[in-house]
């Protein structure tokens, strides 16, 4: 889909459920405003997320590493020390 049909998608499901969780996906930087005033909870835009996440591999992969590692962990108590 593209911007367009999320935005209408997303008033759509608004009207048929307004208690209804919605993330909502965006490729132009104009449209995240958009989708919020349809009634989209959160906004992701994956380009912009891919081009952060390459640009901190760069500048900061043991961040990213450590971040992978948290965010995979299941049912497990993580205990960080100074």
């Amino acid at each position: 889909m593209n911007d367009a049909e999320n935005v209408f998608t997303t008033l759509s499901a608004k009207v048929l459920n307004p208690e209804i969780f919605i993330v909502a996906r965006a490729v132009e930087e104009e449209t995240e405003s958009k989708l919020i005033k349809a009634g989209a909870n959160r906004v992701v835009k994956p380009y912009e997320t891919g081009g952060t996440r390459m640009a901190e591999l760069l500048l900061r992969p043991s961040v990213v590493e450590f971040i992978d590692i948290v965010a995979k962990i299941k049912k497990s108590t993580l205990t960080l020390r100074r």
